[in-house]
């Protein structure tokens, strides 16, 4: 029996919010993939977008799926191919829902990112979280590169980050808007913690 508390996950889609138990928290890449798996099998995606349009990456963005128990938020990101061959991807979180907050891009429907999840290549780099509040994020903006756990499986990645970490910049973190760059540009879509 797993003692451990209930992952509920929750997907925003057209105009209802689902819910499903999944196990707590990852602590290992096993745990992590498992996670990953099961937010795939009983979630809806967040985001997606059709194959063919990845740009410079060589691989294609086609689905964001994101849930959280009471540690962690966890990011499931699909491609058209093998995740492995991504070379860089950003998934961008405004966690104070306000777009005059945050870094200002050119394009207004993404202004406003509190943090980025920055993952790559495994042979390239770690994942790590940045400060995206002056638009420009290191490796080194939180401590332990922000917590970020990842493992890559078939054609798509799973990302974990401490919701301590996203309370570092907004204390009282509910929720996100969340926009992914790498393979595409999407987004944004709203997400509430549960």
């Amino acid at each position: 029996m797993d003692t451990r508390g209930p992952l509920r996950l929750a997907v925003l889609t057209a105009a209802r919010l689902g819910l499903a138990s999944l196990p707590a928290h990852a602590q290992t890449d096993k745990e992590l993939l498992k996670i990953g798996k099961s937010i795939r099998k009983h979630g809806c995606p967040l985001i997606t977008d059709p194959a063919g349009n990845a740009g410079a990456n060589p691989v294609d963005f086609t689905a964001l799926f994101v849930g959280n128990d009471d540690t962690n938020v966890y990011f499931v990101v699909e491609f058209a191919g093998p995740a492995s061959d991504n070379v860089s991807s950003v998934i961008r979180l405004n966690t104070d829902f306000d777009q005059n907050t945050g870094c200002n891009f050119s394009i207004p429907r993404l202004n406003g990112p509190e943090y980025g999840v920055f993952f790559y290549a495994p042979s390239f780099s770690d994942p790590f979280v940045g400060n995206m509040t002056a638009c420009a994020a290191g490796s080194d903006d939180f401590p332990d590169r922000g917590g970020v756990q990842m493992v890559i499986h078939d054609n798509f990645t799973v990302l974990s980050v401490p919701i301590a970490t996203l309370q570092i910049l907004t204390p009282d973190v509910t929720g996100f808007l969340v926009d992914v760059e790498g393979g595409g540009n999407f987004g944004p879509a709203a997400y509430q913690i549960q």
